[in-house]
């Protein structure tokens, strides 16, 4: 879940979970993690009191003052008022838990969501319940405390009031763990598990990775009563999904496997997300590039972030790319054509669909260029060419 690390990051920073939308893009960043997270904001009905300065970086925000109706931007220097912004442009949009629970709880394999109301302000909310067989219940809690101190004081207040023999206690990253908060948890047959390893954007939802069921193999040999000691199974039948730089693979239930990052695997993962379908040729090459994009980019950021090793084999054709704005450059550009061409089939522009084919057909050309063999980005001329295109 690399491309939403640094939202999960902001969580655990901002004690009232409420910022204008300008603020929230950056924090979001682009691709699949900004279309996932901006599921959990809604907006508020009172307008920002302040806007940002954009030619002014590190001074206090402008005041955004109502006159008449009209909105407008007042410069604290020269108390002079600017611009009339629209009342889009300082609305305040604040993180929905009630939204955020649903869809962690329909990303991670057998938790059940709770049905208890969910108060904005808390600290602590019950995500639901795991459940590893019939009767079994183990309490999921998310925590999202802005300090290590505030973090141990809950920790110890779950392990205190809980009624049950374990628990799970989710939170956005490992920022506030504290060695003494891990031994109390363990000592307690707790669990603590950091969200950015265990879940990650798919489109615009949320979906589970293979550490989860690690962190559970975990919670099973604490040997808690009422956990069944032996292995679960918890994937599904059927599976193609990618994993650590390359596929993992499943078939009717039998033993798992992995396929190498092969361009010809992204195809299959691009027919196999719209089964029964009749999908172009160009459609599928189009997908397979833009997943092709967003794997490395996400890839990179955890590299980064420290969340994932550069030392393995898969990923060191990633260290060889030098240019990673040009490579989100033919990611969205990729995803606009795709966009343009259902709209030309939907208007039958024949014309105008062969024009976007034929572009669509050189881009992913040059993205499996950069993509390929070594990872070396050799070409960074379709910034330009999406301009020459209009």
């Amino acid at each position: 879940m690399p491309g939403l690390v640094r939202f999960w990051e902001w969580l655990e920073s901002r004690p009232d979970r409420t910022a204008a939308f300008d603020e929230w893009q950056q924090v979001l960043g682009g691709g699949e993690s900004r279309s996932v997270a901006q599921r959990f904001l809604e907006p508020l009905k009172t307008p920002s009191t302040a806007y940002p300065i954009s030619r002014r970086r590190g001074f206090p925000l402008n005041n955004a003052c109502q006159r008449d109706g009209d909105i407008l931007v007042r410069d604290e220097t020269d108390n002079q008022a600017g611009s009339s912004l629209l009342a889009g442009d300082v609305v305040r949009y604040r993180l929905c838990l009630h939204a955020l629970r649903s869809s962690l709880a329909n990303a991670l394999n057998r938790v059940c969501v709770s049905r208890t109301p969910v108060d904005q302000d808390a600290r602590s909310i019950q995500i639901g319940n795991w459940e590893p067989k019939k009767s079994a219940l183990f309490p999921v809690h998310l925590l999202i405390h802005t300090s290590p101190h505030d973090l141990q004081f809950e920790v110890y207040r779950q392990i205190v009031f809980s009624k049950r023999p374990g628990a799970i206690l989710l939170t956005p990253t490992r920022m506030h763990w504290l060695d003494e908060t891990l031994d109390a948890a363990r000592l307690h047959n707790t669990l603590l598990v950091p969200l950015c390893e265990v879940v990650e954007a798919d489109g615009d939802t949320l979906r589970q990775t293979q550490d989860w069921e690690e962190y559970l193999q975990g919670f099973v040999s604490m040997g808690i009563p009422g956990i069944p000691q032996e292995p679960i199974d918890h994937l599904p039948e059927n599976i193609f999904r990618r994993s650590g730089g390359a596929w993992q693979v499943r078939f009717r239930g039998r033993e798992p496997f992995t396929v190498l990052p092969w361009l010809g695997a992204s195809y299959i993962h691009a027919l196999l997300c719209s089964p029964g379908e009749s999908i172009p040729a160009i459609d599928i090459v189009g997908r397979a590039a833009i997943d092709c994009c967003d794997h490395a980019i996400n890839t990179h950021d955890a590299i980064e972030a420290g969340l994932e090793s550069a030392t393995n084999p898969l990923l060191e054709p990633l260290g060889h790319i030098s240019d990673w704005e040009a490579i989100k450059a033919y990611r969205a550009q990729a995803a606009e054509l795709l966009v343009d061409l259902e709209r030309a089939r939907q208007d039958r522009d024949n014309v105008w669909e062969l024009q976007i084919e034929n572009d669509l057909a050189m881009l992913t050309g040059i993205i499996n260029e950069a993509m390929g063999i070594g990872g070396r980005l050799k070409r960074s001329s379709v910034r330009f060419f999406w301009k020459n295109r209009a």
